[in-house]
């Protein structure tokens, strides 16, 4: 082996757990792919001259399956037979690459979170046996990245082992927010064959499992409703027998499969089906995604890409879609991409990042390992000047509870790439971190890469370390000795910090050289959930109250640390025993025990007054903030202590006082009956309820992160700390004396101890400056100002608010251009000229550009004209056309859906074809007798405001709107008007014809006029019209159904049986009465017919005037007496035998509708008649109009077909 060999072309192998993918890098496709199995014969040689061999790989052992036992050596992707992996890797070298193991270096992928273990037994096959000159492991998912061309996404691959997603964002990886399951292609397979037994295809072998696998390859789907489709196969058996198919053995005999072909798949989405406690494919991904910062979450939604063979599955991107936007928050993009490689695309990023320059100088030399092997983190790349960068190298001495919370809180720093190294001496370190870091935080693949080590020695986790945080034993003198120890070996620019619990930074660095350098910094446990970190400089012996402390570099170091790490740091003026937070919480819990001993409430119910009282509450704002507040708005705390100040103070002088014992323990008077009802309330915790607490306390913070980050101040302006005149936000001199109350008032009106008021407030109104009530239940008409004293923020004047102000709008802000006052930026004479961003001149905007635009169309796939078409029309037979603005790329780079297939091949003939018309395509449509018609419809210019028309050769501000449609004529009626009326007149329109397009000018809300906001309008301001919010869930006035409180109504269910996902008229189940519900009183339990305020209705018949029966059934002689004449009003005789003159006052004429004559004795003309005659005055008849499309002279019974 030479140097020589290092600059041959790389190997890239993808060690997949179902196939092998091998070559050289720089080639399309891997040069060998191959189930990753071996075969050894189940049946004794009886004769010679057969094949030779007991082991069989690759293609050969895939056509004599039929007479191996077939193994396969990975398992979700952990090797398990290094024996059987060791020849799988000769047969790619000898029979499928044919070349020099020794002669090329090797890239070698594995999924995420695998054990060390299998890459140091790997690296040892590799350097060992096949002598290779280098090697470099990477992650799947994320050279499937690579393969994609982004520097952003999150990655679900899910190959025949393993499934995981990976977040990467702008090429770095966000590895404590990758999730991975053991449920993938594999165990589909033997789902498939678990399921066709059940159906009574035994197929129980190794080789007849890959037969199984080969099935599932080709007809199995994934559903993207599985309840509904359920429901079909059971109700309709005709429906079922449609969807079951034939699949042809190797043997020749047929098989029927039916649900077997999407039930098998559903594992995937639900592992439970099978008995696994993993969450599906589409929750990893949404859990990975919500894992990382909130400032990510929007790229990653829109680039999720997929990767791996299960991928390839049918409807898998569709039910991807559909679950993830379904768990993800409402109105969030969200784009997947499937490759139609996907296959492979692992292979194909290993070959791109072996391709690269620099790849040789991240890879392990052979000459630079240690033959022995004890472990690959013993391995150093041969890197000089692109060794992987570390802002900051955080060495943590001791590893327990509080020091891997402290760990897993430095690896997630949002914005610094952070090593950290743990030393313990503890033997067994290694395995401690491996179980311990996953019930933290999910981190454990950290011990994979370098980002996490763990050292042996104290030096060498000294070794470099910017900053030295110790967890050890509370021992006063065995810190005072391990800190001389660090801070001779730790470098002088150094920060050290010391997580104790109660031992101060001055008695700790007593026999340091500059005990200055030591800081406390005390967490709240688990610190890498809480935000508040407590820093406590050593006592300041210089005794002078204006003397600068000499930790102050320390501090300010410390603190703009864990400002960046979006912690909430304090930093205490003096030393005090337990620090600030423990002192609180432990003031709370002796009051607690006084409380349950003295019988007034039991140790559960002090918990629940906590959790639903005061806790919320000083979750949002402490407990001087809250205090502040109950004291009203213009005396604030003061006012709090004069009206329940007696309270508080009797409180006070009641408070407990229980104590332990000298030895540190609970004295036995009251330890028993206390720690008794602990026990009985909650009984020995275990560690999922450690768990459970943790998680709720994550959300809890996070979900205040997140309110806050949706208001209009920021995390800092609530963890800022207030600052002196200075500026600082801590005075180093001498601690302020305490402040004297002043002498408690008498209490004239009821507050609660939160300080909430119930009688009235000494507060006075804004608006009237009357005492009693608030502006807002003022009865005086609303003026500008507090009490009419107020002036409009615009003009300065009394009487009036900005809103309503009559003067022109005056700028009062600083420009951002020349820092001036008087003047927006828009109006700066220092503003540079604009440069357009379509022809790239300047002196106007891009969108008042003339020139016709310029489309991006690197994204879209190169094709020749022939194949775009043909794509095109094949596209045209799924009919999936949806908005068909989106069919032109108008701005921006365009994504290629998976799910909009007409869309992306009618992108791609457009960039195959550049200098094509709408005239041209359409003409090439109706030639070859398409089924989708381009039409030139008169656009609605109200709908056009802010919007302009662009054609495909990018010329703007065009006359008419294209649509896509499946008909010639118009299938709606608000289109007949504005569609065109001959083929030719839409051509002619078709030539003068665009796509809309954002003209990305802003329109007023106020006026409704082009070119300003409504901030800057000029015009009178309009008063909108206050819209009535109606709940559809309840159906009560003022709130939204998201935000109602009442049981959720599920307004699409069975009316019979109350299910989702069918109609009463569909529905299996037996009638119910209690769901149905009376259309004519609205109550349920009953059928309109059976309602018993509906008047009752007899059957009386007209014949023998019987009742409960009808005429048309009554088989008595007509009783005359029943019958009334129309004529003289009597009985026993119908009008027209009425023995007397007709009386034609009674009678109505039908054609001129007046009285004393009939139809046939009218004067008047028939009414037919009479439109008869007008229309052959006219000379000729007009030819008959189609109901929609075009007619001509020559075809007038209906539109003309195109």
């Amino acid at each position: 082996m030479t140097d020589a060999s290092l600059h041959n072309v790389p190997i890239v192998i993808d060690n997949g757990s179902g196939t092998i993918r091998a070559g050289f890098a720089g080639e399309e496709i891997p040069s060998c792919y191959f189930p990753s199995f071996v075969g050894r014969p189940k049946h004794p040689r009886v004769m010679a001259g057969g094949l030779e061999g007991d082991v069989f790989i690759g293609q050969k052992a895939q056509d004599l399956r039929g007479l191996l036992k077939i193994r396969y050596p990975l398992e979700h992707g952990i090797v398990t037979d290094w024996d059987d992996m060791e020849k799988i890797w000769h047969h790619v070298y000898e029979s499928e690459l044919k070349t020099l193991p020794e002669e090329h270096p090797v890239l070698l992928t594995e999924p995420p979170l695998n054990p060390r273990k299998n890459r140091d037994i790997a690296a040892q096959i590799m350097f060992e046996t096949f002598n290779i000159p280098a090697l470099y492991t990477s992650i799947q998912a994320v050279l499937s990245l690579y393969a994609s061309g982004r520097t952003t996404g999150v990655v679900l691959d899910s190959g025949d082992g393993v499934s995981h997603a990976v977040p990467v964002y702008e090429g770095f990886a966000v590895p404590n927010s990758i999730r991975r399951i053991d449920v993938a292609g594999r165990d589909v397979t033997e789902q498939m064959q678990l399921l066709l037994r059940k159906n009574g295809y035994v197929l129980h072998t190794s080789a007849e499992k890959e037969v199984v696998r080969m099935i599932k390859e080709k007809v199995c789907y994934v559903s993207l409703d599985p309840k509904r489709e359920e429901k079909e196969w059971i109700n309709s058996y005709h429906k079922s027998e449609s969807k079951t198919i034939e699949y042809v053995l190797p043997d020749g005999h047929k098989m029927k499969i039916g649900q077997e072909r999407y039930r098998a798949p559903e594992i995937l989405f639900d592992p439970e089906i099978i008995g696994m406690e993993y969450p599906g494919v589409h929750q990893i991904v949404q859990d990975a995604i919500t894992r990382t910062d909130l400032d990510l979450r929007k790229a990653l939604y829109l680039n999720i890409v997929l990767s791996g063979g299960t991928t390839l599955c049918k409807n898998f991107p569709d039910r991807l879609m559909r679950e993830i936007k379904r768990l993800a928050v409402e109105d969030m993009k969200i784009r997947i991409s499937a490759p139609a490689e996907r296959k492979y695309t692992t292979w194909i990023g290993g070959g791109i990042l072996a391709g690269l320059s620099t790849f040789r100088k991240v890879t392990i030399l052979f000459s630079k390992i240690c033959f022995s092997f004890p472990t690959i983190s013993a391995l150093t790349p041969d890197i000089v000047d692109v060794a992987p960068s570390y802002d900051l190298r955080i060495a943590i001495v001791g590893s327990g509870t509080i020091g891997l919370s402290f760990a897993a809180l430095h690896l997630s720093h949002p914005s610094k790439r952070i090593q950290v190294i743990i030393y313990d001496p503890r033997p067994d370190i290694e395995e401690y971190v491996r179980t311990t870091l996953p019930e933290i935080a999910p981190l454990g693949e950290l011990l994979e890469s370098k980002q996490l080590l763990l050292s042996s020695t104290l030096s060498s986790a000294l070794d470099s370390a910017d900053i030295v945080q110790e967890q050890g034993p509370e021992n006063v003198a065995f810190k005072q000795g391990l800190w001389i120890q660090i801070e001779k070996t730790a470098p002088s620019t150094a920060l050290f910090w010391s997580s104790t619990s109660g031992i101060p930074a001055s008695v700790q660095g007593l026999n340091m050289q500059e005990p200055s350098r030591l800081l406390v910094v005390h967490p709240f446990n688990p610190p890498h959930i809480m935000p508040v970190l407590e820093i406590v400089p050593p006592r300041n012996d210089a005794g002078d109250s204006d003397s600068i402390h000499p930790s102050k570099q320390y501090i300010d170091r410390t603190m703009e640390y864990w400002n960046t790490l979006h912690r909430s740091p304090v930093v205490l003026k003096e030393e005090v025993t337990g620090f600030v937070a423990n002192r609180l919480s432990f003031a709370l819990f002796r009051e607690a025990i006084h409380l349950v001993n003295s019988g007034v409430v039991t140790a559960a119910e002090v918990d629940r007054i906590v959790e639903e009282s005061m806790g919320p509450r000083w979750a949002v704002k402490g407990p001087f903030w809250s205090y502040h507040a109950g004291g009203g708005k213009e005396k604030g705390l003061k006012g709090f202590l004069e009206k329940i100040g007696d309270t508080v103070q009797a409180c006070w002088d009641d408070a407990g006082t229980p104590s332990l014992g000298r030895d540190g323990n609970m004295s036995s008077s009251w330890e028993d009956a206390l720690c008794g009802q602990v026990e009985d309330a909650y009984g020995m915790l275990e560690d999922k309820d450690l768990r459970d607490r943790d998680e709720k306390t994550r959300q809890s913070v996070q979900s205040f992160k997140e309110s806050v980050a949706a208001s209009t101040c920021t995390m800092a302006d609530w963890y800022t700390e207030p600052t002196n005149g200075a500026g600082d936000s801590y005075d180093w001199g001498a601690p302020a004396p305490s402040q004297d109350f002043a002498p408690l008032k008498e209490q004239n009106d009821f507050a609660d101890d939160t300080g909430d008021t119930d009688g009235p407030r000494d507060d006075t109104c804004r608006n009237c400056g009357q005492s009693g009530h608030f502006a807002r239940e003022c009865p005086e008409p609303r003026r500008g100002g507090g009490g009419g004293s107020g002036a409009c923020f615009n003009c300065g004047e009394e009487g009036h608010n900005k809103a309503d102000c009559p003067h022109p709008r005056v700028f009062k802000g600083t420009c951002r251009i020349c820092n001036e006052e008087g003047h927006p930026a828009a109006e700066c004479p220092q503003k540079p000229a604009d440069v357009c961003k379509n022809c790239r001149k300047e002196g106007h905007k891009t969108s008042e550009c003339k020139d016709n635009r310029q489309f991006d169309l690197n994204d879209i796939p190169d094709e020749t004209p022939e194949q775009a078409w043909a794509n095109l029309k094949k596209a045209d037979a799924k009919r999936d056309l949806e908005d068909f603005r989106d069919v032109c790329p108008t701005s921006g780079s365009v994504e290629l859906d998976v799910a909009d297939n007409y869309h992306q091949a009618f992108k791609v003939y457009t960039k195959a074809e550049p200098t094509k018309t709408f005239v041209d395509i359409e003409k090439k449509l109706r030639a070859e007798e398409a089924g989708v018609y381009l039409i030139a419809l008169e656009k609605q210019m109200e709908n056009f405001k802010p919007f302009t028309l662009i054609d495909l050769q990018g010329r703007l501000n065009c006359t008419y709107v294209v649509k896509l449609f499946f008909s010639a004529e118009p299938r709606r009626a608000n289109l007949k008007d504005r569609w065109p009326a001959t083929p030719e007149e839409n051509l002619e329109r078709l030539a003068d014809a665009g796509f809309e397009h954002d003209r990305m000018v802003p329109i007023c809300s106020n006026c409704g006029e082009l070119g300003h906001g409504s901030k800057g309008c000029q015009q009178e301001r309009v008063v909108p019209e206050r819209v009535e919010i109606k709940c559809v869930n309840c159906s009560e006035v003022g709130h939204r159904a998201r935000d109602c409180t009442q049981e959720r109504v599920n307004k699409f269910a069975c009316r019979n049986c109350g299910g989702s996902g069918h109609k009463a008229a569909d529905c299996t189940e037996p009638p119910s009465l209690a769901n149905v519900e009376c259309r004519r009183c609205n109550e349920k339990g009953h059928f309109a017919k059976d309602c018993p305020s509906a008047p009752k209705f007899v059957k009386t018949c007209r014949k023998c005037g019987a009742e409960d029966h009808m005429s048309r059934v009554c088989d008595q002689p007509q009783n005359m007496d029943l019958i009334t004449c129309n004529n003289c009003d009597e009985t026993g005789h119908y009008g027209r035998d009425c023995p007397k003159p007709r009386d034609w006052s009674r009678v109505k004429c039908t054609n001129c509708g007046e009285m004393g004559h009939s139809f046939r004795k009218c004067p008047e003309p028939a009414a037919d008649e009479a439109g008869r005659e007008e229309e052959m005055a006219g000379g000729e008849m007009p030819p008959i109009e189609a109901s929609g499309g075009w007619a001509t002279g020559e075809d007038t019974q209906g539109a003309l077909g195109w």
